[in-house]
């Protein structure tokens, strides 16, 4: 079988950030305003995720038990570090829905909604970037 030969493409690259397929990690949210060594091309709007999470009723009265005693409230920072999390990976997708290349200005926020349920908002700009050319 005679072998293709390869031409390369008369498309000019742009050399854009976000090109494939691409893993989470792949997708940088920052809290700056920019990402160095990137231009921004287009801003996508506001992206945003948020997670509503329930301590068990069993934990709620033990945590407030602790609170009366003070120090660390673990099955808290537990129910927050989940929240926040799912928050960000809700972010990210909806970022990768605009076929963002990064999330810039990015925030949480935290709130109590009433006794054992907490709200975590994750937000930031959708940004597709171009990468700068070296002089």
């Amino acid at each position: 079988m005679p072998k293709k030969s390869v031409r390369p493409s008369r498309r000019k690259s742009r050399k854009t950030a976000g090109s494939g397929s691409r893993s989470a990690a792949e997708y940088p949210i920052v809290t700056t305003d920019h990402l160095p060594g990137f231009d921004t091309l287009e801003s996508l709007g506001l992206v945003q995720g948020s997670s509503v999470r329930v301590i068990h009723l069993g934990k709620e009265f033990l945590t407030g038990l602790k609170a009366v005693a003070g120090g660390s409230i673990s099955e808290y920072q537990e129910l927050l570090g989940k929240s926040r999390e799912i928050a960000v990976g809700r972010c990210r997708a909806a970022a990768r829905k605009r076929r963002a290349h990064a999330v810039v200005g990015f925030r949480t926020s935290t709130h109590h909604v009433s006794p054992g349920v907490c709200e975590v908002v994750a937000y930031g700009t959708a940004v597709k970037l171009k990468r700068r050319e070296s002089s």
